[in-house]
């Protein structure tokens, strides 16, 4: 192989005449040359070769394009144009990675070249990542060979691994033609100051080396007026620019032969990416290029691709060359065709042909059909088949997609007002920013549903390529993206629409549409307007004068569409002419937000009725009514909940879920698994309803159905945060509820029982999951209990069950447990299989409870001695508890039993028991049991998020029942739960008004 890029003959004669020109050309091939062919082009792994061997290849197919009659013309300048373009048309390929770091990092200042409108490096890097991380499957596959997403965020420029690099490979690859341009400016970007440059060139021979290159990746045409600008088109210095260009981008185009793909190379690497793959098959596939052939001015590509997809690179390929050819023999005849001599200015060949020109010839040769095939629509048909069972015809929804369609429009508006940094006049047209009017006439043979929004407005090019087109979404686009997203590639925007099937569903209202547009950017007199049926084949779009937003008219003449939508069809007329009221309208009743506004109107006969919403949500940051509480998690602009009355799911304003199923996984956040002695349970002992949710997704990440009518899967991403939420919410309810009370108080038992009213927890088998010491509670969980050092729990039905005395008497090691009423009947019974046996308490024939998850190593309970002589009867209780019964001990008419339950394990102390249940048995209901507690009581470390809530928020264990003790050993907590507990103050005062007002009225209806 040559020692330095080898200069064609022809080429080399002409060049010689200038010789220092020559030896400055013969200088930079050799400084170039290394860098060339020892790269690697570590960018793009596998490509055809664009080493120094392609270069001379390019050269030696340029000499020869250049026809015999414009030989004499070339100078020596024209030469050295030629070559330097050549050797930087894909530089840009060679560049290292200390070069791209050069180019795109933050610090870094690079002169910019006027007249093509250069965005700096580092913008055109980070608006390159931002449209990365929303490459779909296709552009994913094509660069990485997979589907796995782009994350800007995880692209260090400093440390690029693999995937980066074939990730950087694309952006360069966009860009080579400016950065070939600028290297023939300054030099190759690299790792410190000094440069590779262009040696012994002048600043304008260099200026225009780098244009002929960076011509090859645009019109030619688009040269024109930069070389107008700043030298004279046709001929400076000796230099005829625009027909060196055309020699070097075909010259470029020609070279296909197969000998640029290197076989050797296949043997020891895989082509990882799919773009590689296709283009090393397209060059194998190319046997011969020729130009002996009938036609003189022909080139002939001999070609057997091997593949379909093959054969569809290669027809296009072709194709495309003679597009260039075409336009490059245009070009040189606008410029120079009508100046001699330069009209001399030719190449040697006008037209391509190919083995694969003759179809029917070609396909005898190989074993698949040459003629691509891919999926297509069926234009209207498909539409009419796509709307209606989309939305299960449900009509309304076309109500929801217009209201979605047109808040969208108004918050992309006032995110394109801020951007472009534009003052909207503070007078509005309309009395909100979406006005929807259902108009009929009195005789109801006309009716008319118009939509009217004060929003962004369309451009022609989205009313062309997105509004009516079914599956192609504006606000997936890359122009959208370029408007209504950040650095970080993250949308500004909240946006309902994602599936591009939104104004389609106007259809499921009637079969035609009138819409007039402007958009935010225009002048008032470059609206458009045009009609829109589904059997139409082609809108008209016409200029018009209109303010800026969207028009949507829709008329109905379907009746069953006005009942269906619940259009009320009459109004009570009101005094002063004021609008009525309209509630209850179930067909519109789908925005629930108060900003972007949304009017809703009925008009018939002369008067107006306005539809009031069910619900009014807070919006997006703002402030909360009590009862709602927000959590923050970084795919979402804001995430509200609340346990009051409001729907299931709200997304951006726009109801998604009025109620949850009742039976999905998904509507329930169960907090952990309970255990029986030899299997994992599948309910549990906690678990919180999902409570009513208003999302506000700019990303579009909440996962909905294509109807957007349900959540998909049974978690969604934030729930570890809600569920965080919800616990904190619950310890402050708890600390609000409590007061001040102690067991024994007077109305403890009700206090204790209000806690079990937390609406959407629900605890299996209790209503008080809680353990009571002398001193204070804790949570029946392993956290809480592991802090108390309890080994024994005594167990009492209810807390009205437990004699005052109890607690005086309660040793440092035992605690208090409430067992739930309502979970079984008190009967003598059921108190003995409850009391003695854990899998009657926990297992399958029982309701589970919060006692199920406890490991018992003894079990004491206290019973009459008639009831007891009662339960020993034949099939009243399972016989295998009776025969490890056996009484302890006795006093009066009570018996104390226990029930073996572990071999060899010290029985414990039973003083203490038998006092209290001494006390215990003057009292009604005498049930009392003691459990001891094995050393590792609670199985696993499985624990519930109120616990672990429990135990971060308090910092101890145990929460004091006196009120000032309260507040100051748990002062941190008070003040990490203060919002909470604030709008639980707020709710319990309401509760206390709601029954007041409740029982008043109560009294005046007695009277």
């Amino acid at each position: 192989m040559p020692d330095i890029i080898e200069i064609p003959p022809a080429l080399a004669q002409i060049l010689a005449r200038d010789p220092g020109l020559h030896g400055a050309i013969l200088i930079t091939l050799r400084n170039f040359h290394p860098w060339l062919r020892t790269s690697g082009m570590p960018f793009f792994p596998g490509f055809t070769d664009h080493s120094d061997k392609h270069i001379s290849e390019v050269l030696a197919t340029a000499s020869s394009l250049i026809a015999d009659d414009a030989r004499g013309i070339i100078s020596p300048a024209d030469v050295a144009i030629l070559i330097l373009s050549a050797i930087l048309h894909d530089a840009g390929m060679h560049l290292t990675p200390d070069g791209f770091r050069n180019l795109v990092e933050p610090a870094a200042k690079h002169p910019r070249i006027e007249g093509f409108g250069d965005l700096p490096w580092q913008r055109l890097w980070t608006d390159f990542l931002s449209e990365a991380s929303r490459f779909d499957s296709r552009k994913l596959v094509s660069i990485f060979g997979d589907t796995r997403p782009v994350e800007p965020r995880k692209v260090d420029i400093h440390n690029l691994g693999e995937r980066e690099h074939l990730l950087v490979g694309e952006f360069i690859r966009r860009h080579h033609a400016r950065l070939a341009h600028e290297m023939a400016r300054w030099g190759v970007p690299g790792p410190g100051k000094e440069r590779l440059r262009l040696e012994g060139i002048s600043p304008e021979l260099a200026d225009l080396a780098g244009l002929v290159a960076r011509s090859h990746g645009l019109p030619l045409r688009a040269t024109y007026d930069y070389l107008k600008s700043n030298y004279h088109p046709r001929d400076f210095q000796g230099v005829h620019a625009v027909f060196l260009m055309a020699v070097l981008r075909i010259s470029d185009y020609l070279q296909v032969q197969s000998e640029r793909a290197d076989k050797a190379l296949l043997r020891v690497k895989q082509l990882r990416s799919p773009v590689s793959q296709r283009e090393w098959r397209a060059h194998e596939a190319i046997r011969d290029v020729q130009t002996s052939h009938e036609d003189p001015e022909a080139l002939y590509v001999d070609a057997l691709p091997a593949d379909i997809g093959t054969y569809a690179k290669l027809s296009w390929l072709l194709k495309d060359i003679q597009s260039e050819l075409d336009k490059s023999w245009a070009s040189i005849g606008e410029v120079y065709g009508r100046y001699p001599p330069l009209n001399r200015l030719g190449l040697t060949i006008r037209r391509l042909h190919s083995t694969l020109d003759d179809t029917a010839e070609f396909s005898k040769k190989v074993n698949y059909i040459p003629a691509p095939v891919r999926f297509d629509v069926a234009g209207m048909d498909l539409l009419r088949l796509l709307v209606g069972p989309l939305y299960g015809n449900r009509r309304s929804v076309g109500i929801r997609e217009l209201i979605q369609n047109s808040t969208d429009a108004c918050r992309e508006r006032v995110d394109w007002e801020r951007h472009h940094r534009i003052q909207r006049p503070t007078s509005k047209d309309s009395e909100a920013d979406v006005v929807i009017d259902f108009e009929e006439s009195p005789d109801e043979k006309e009716r008319w549903i118009t939509i009217r929004d004060s929003g962004i407005g369309m451009t022609r090019e989205v009313i062309q390529n997105y509004f009516l087109r079914a599956g192609a979404s504006f606000r997936s686009s890359d122009a959208w993206r370029r408007e209504h997203e950040d650095e970080q590639g993250r949308s500004r925007v909240l946006r309902g629409g994602r599936f591009g099937v939104g104004a389609l569903a106007a259809f499921l209202l009637c079969d035609r549409l009138e819409v007039t547009t402007r958009h935010v950017s225009e002048p008032p007199e470059r609206a458009i307007t045009f009609k829109a049926a589904l059997d139409s084949e082609t809108l008209e779009l016409r200029y018009t004068t209109a303010p800026v937003g969207t028009t949507i008219r829709i008329p109905v003449t379907d009746p069953a569409v006005w009942s269906e939508l619940g259009v009320p069809g009459y109004l009570e007329e009101e005094p002063d002419g004021r609008p009525s009221k309209i509630s209850n309208w179930s067909g519109v009743d789908w925005y629930f937000i108060a900003s972007p506004s949304v009017s809703i109107r009925y008009k018939k006969e002369g008067r107006v009725g306005v539809f009031e919403p069910e619900h009014v949500l807070p919006g997006a940051g703002a402030e909360l009514p009590t009862g709602w509480y927000r959590i923050a998690h970084p795919d979402y602009a804001d995430i509200q909940w609340t346990y009051q009355d409001a729907p299931a799911v709200v997304c951006n304003g726009i109801v998604v879920q009025r109620e949850y199923t009742g039976h999905s996984e998904l509507d329930s956040l169960w907090f952990f698994p309970g255990f029986t002695s030899t299997e994992t349970v599948k309910t549990s002992y906690i678990r919180f309803d999902r409570p009513r949710l208003s999302v506000f997704d700019a990303q579009g990440v909440l996962p909905l159905d294509l109807q957007r009518t349900s959540i998909t899967g049974t978690s969604l991403s934030f729930d570890e945060q809600l569920i965080e939420s919800i616990s904190r919410d619950f310890l402050a309810f708890v600390l609000v509820r409590l007061g001040d009370k102690r067991p024994g108080d007077e109305g403890f038992a009700g206090d204790l029982a209000s806690i079990g009213s937390y609406p959407g927890l629900y605890f299996n088998g209790t209503r008080t999951p809680f353990v009571f010491k002398k001193s204070g509670f804790t949570f029946l969980d392993r956290g809480p209990l592991l802090g108390l050092g309890v080994k024994r729990l005594w167990c009492f039905p209810s807390p009205s069950d437990c004699s005052p005395e109890v607690f005086s008497l309660l040793p440092d090691d035992t605690a208090i447990f409430f067992l739930d009423q309502r979970t079984f009947s008190f009967s003598d019974s059921n108190w003995f299989r409850q009391s003695l046996s854990r899998w009657e308490r926990g297992g399958r024939s029982s309701t589970c409870s919060a006692l199920a998850y406890l490991w018992m190593a003894y079990h004491r309970t206290v019973l009459d001695k008639k009831a007891f002589r009662s339960i020993k009867k034949p099939g009243v209780v399972r016989k295998s508890l009776i025969e490890k019964t056996k009484v302890e001990a006795s006093f009066g008419e009570f018996v104390v039993l226990t029930a073996e339950t572990a071999k060899n394990r010290p029985v414990p102390d039973l003083d203490a028991f038998l006092e209290v249940a001494r006390i215990q048995s003057t009292s009604a209901m005498p049930y009392m049991a003691e459990w001891t507690l094995f050393q590792n009581f609670w199985p696993g470390q499985l624990e519930s998020p109120i616990s672990k809530a429990w135990l971060e928020v308090f910092g101890q264990s145990l929460v004091p029942y006196d009120w000032k003790t309260r507040r100051r050993a748990l002062a941190p907590a008070y003040k990490a739960l203060e919002t909470h507990l604030e709008h639980q103050k707020q709710l319990l005062e309401l509760e206390k008004q709601r029954r007041k007002k409740k029982q008043q009225q109560e009294e005046d209806e007695d009277e």
